[in-house]
């Protein structure tokens, strides 16, 4: 957008005369909408009975403030980040935890979060985006299997 100014008045040195003077600025009304997802967890393999630890961050990648930060996990549930509101620049962080389990095998335990914000005052408009991890499991095969020995 560009503005300018004219102003134009009586010449107080010279009677009957006008003295103009204008000035101009130009400002980049573009607006970009964007975020970026991480998520992390603290072990690439894990094991029956281990906990892991997702770690996420949001960072608002873009030149306007994201109101309204939401995400889920599908295997975890809701990610309640640090903060739901972030100036360009700036990041939230949030921590779940998740114990593996025997139905969890063979692995990989693979799940997914998926994280929306509405932009701007007005939250007029919404983006959303996703991030996956991977953990792999052990010990898929290696249980013992026990049955009873029943002699005639």
């Amino acid at each position: 957008m560009t503005n300018t100014l004219t102003v134009t008045g009586a010449n107080a040195l010279d009677p009957g005369t006008q003295a103009t003077a204008s000035a101009t600025e130009s400002v980049d009304l573009t607006t970009t909408a964007e975020m970026t997802v991480t998520k992390r967890a603290d072990v690439n393999t894990a094991q029956v009975g281990q906990v892991v630890t997702y770690t996420y961050q949001v960072t608002n990648t873009g030149n306007i403030t994201l109101t309204d930060i939401s995400a889920n996990d599908d295997k975890l549930g809701p990610v309640l980040f640090t903060s739901s509101t972030l100036r360009p620049t700036q990041a939230a962080s949030a921590w779940l935890t998740y114990t593996i389990q025997v139905k969890d095998l063979p692995g990989p335990l693979i799940n997914t979060a998926i994280v929306s914000s509405t932009v701007g005052a007005e939250s007029r408009f919404l983006i959303t985006t996703w991030v996956t991890e991977t953990v792999s499991l052990q010990g898929g095969s290696n249980f013992d299997v026990y049955l009873p020995l029943i002699l005639k």
